[in-house]
């Protein structure tokens, strides 16, 4: 056993199951071993006594062997595992690791039952590349209609002839529809909760099914948006009438409304985690936001950081303003507190009470100019009909005026 043919060719003998075979990685194992030794450690069979990748003490090639002796049983037992002094050989890729199938049934005593002579059977011809997983459901979809399916149908060749569908997404479709409407009645509609249920172990496009199904006005879209899913909880540890204010003015930021345009939905997602902390503190003395006090604010932000400061006060005045609009309280707290605005001081990364910085020397007087222009004279009276002004002139000394005497108007 010790002895090993190996050949210069891909083909050969495996280093650790002797099977000959297509040889895979540096050492020529056959793709089995190759597997194998990637998976478990080496060590010293307790079989064959080879240093070699064992599982739970044995080599592949024990195991092989053990399965054989099994004789077909489900599970591998310690005893299957005695050394014969002997391993069967084999091909490579021709055998397995124990026995996996249903244990065999002892056949019955006595003659076995004739069968009985089957009918004719219409054998069925398919496409190359075509699978026959679903041809029995697809030769039943067939033959559903109705005019909600036929409608659908429509809908999806247009799609398909603008979209360049292909003759597989074209069928696979088609299938979905009659899947979907093959009971429908008119006047019901398909929710989209009942599409994954239908579609997903069918391996049918839920997505393009109910995009046909809303072109179509059949489809009832009882999706729970995101944002919906993680505000319910948390609403719901809020009293009611507190909830019931916030609720409200999160679906103004997020659909909008009168004066209000929507916002986007990560920004709603964040003003809702800045102020559901507060709301959740609040809750514990007050029911209702025109409980909120200024000093109940100003307590709350104070302490944050001047990022979080702003973003905290942005949402508790749009709150705090939607509920004062809709007249759900009387006075609006930010608005009234006189530390709502963030002074650019505290907000900024270094101003003058923050920065270690000595502050700048002051910039040094501009030199005297020489040059002074003189302020204007206003024309004195002069005779009727002329005007006399003064035009400044340069000499030794510096500016001077002098008079120019007046021109006739005539």
């Amino acid at each position: 056993m010790t002895a090993r043919i190996r050949a210069a060719t891909p083909a050969g003998s495996c280093p650790d199951c002797l099977s000959w075979g297509a040889s895979y990685g540096s050492r020529s194992y056959c793709r089995a071993c190759y597997d194998f030794t990637r998976r478990y450690d080496r060590s010293q069979c307790a079989g064959c006594r080879r240093i070699i990748a064992v599982k739970k003490g044995h080599c592949r090639l024990c195991w092989l062997q053990a399965g054989i002796a099994a004789g077909g049983s489900r599970r591998l037992t310690a005893g299957d595992f005695t050394a014969a002094g002997y391993w069967q050989l084999s091909l490579a890729g021709m055998s397995r690791l124990g026995s996996t199938g249903p244990a065999q049934q002892a056949l019955p005593e006595g003659p076995a039952p004739l069968a009985a002579a089957p009918g004719w059977i219409q054998l069925q011809l398919s496409a190359p590349g075509e699978s026959l997983h679903f041809d029995k459901r697809h030769w039943a979809a067939s033959a559903i209609t109705g005019p909600a399916l036929q409608q659908a149908r429509g809908i999806a060749r247009n799609l398909a002839s603008a979209r360049g569908w292909n003759d597989q997404i074209i069928t696979q479709t088609s299938r979905a529809l009659a899947v979907v409407l093959a009971g429908h009645q008119p006047g019901d509609m398909i929710a989209w909760s009942q599409l994954p249920a239908a579609l997903r172990r069918r391996d049918l496009s839920i997505t393009r099914t109910a995009e046909i199904l809303q072109l179509a006005g059949l489809l009832d879209d009882d999706r729970i948006p995101s944002f919906t899913a993680l505000a319910q909880p948390r609403l719901a540890l809020l009293p009611a009438p507190m909830a019931a204010g916030v609720r409200d003015w999160l679906r103004t930021r997020s659909q909008g409304g009168p004066r209000s345009r929507p916002r986007d939905e990560h920004t709603v997602r964040m003003n809702l985690n800045r102020v559901h902390p507060l709301l959740l503190a609040w809750a514990g003395q007050y029911i209702h936001l025109r409980e909120v006090t200024t000093a109940d604010i100003t307590a709350a932000t104070g302490l944050l950081p001047p990022s979080l400061r702003r973003q905290t006060l942005t949402a508790l005045r749009s709150l705090f303003g939607h509920a004062s609009k809709t007249g759900t309280i009387f006075r609006d707290p930010p608005a009234a507190s006189a530390t709502a605005s963030v002074p650019w001081s505290s907000s900024s990364r270094c101003s003058q009470q923050t920065s270690t910085r000595p502050p700048p020397p002051p910039s040094p007087p501009l030199p005297a100019s020489r040059w002074h222009w003189p302020p204007c004279t206003p024309p004195g009276p002069g005779p009727s009909g002329s005007f006399i002004s003064a035009t400044p002139t340069w000499a030794a000394g510096g500016w001077s005026s002098r008079a120019r005497p007046a021109r006739s108007m005539t």
